[in-house]
């Protein structure tokens, strides 16, 4: 993910696609934070998984149902 030019590393964010058997879920958060998978599914009562792995944020490719 290259930086955008004028903007500050808290003002970037990722995006994350999660996903359990109701559907998918897409959260967005601080680049210079972590995402708590676990305290997402408490909140929402879901079981929600990556549908890739985190450390491809950005270039991840998954197949839709």
């Amino acid at each position: 993910m290259e930086a955008l030019p004028d903007h500050q590393q808290s003002q970037r964010i990722r995006v994350v696609h999660l996903a359990d058997h109701s559907g998918r879920l897409q959260v967005l958060f601080p680049e210079s934070n972590m995402l708590d998978i676990a305290a997402v599914s408490r909140i929402t009562k879901r079981r929600l998984e990556s549908r890739c792995p985190l450390s491809s944020i950005g270039r991840c490719s998954y197949k839709t149902q």
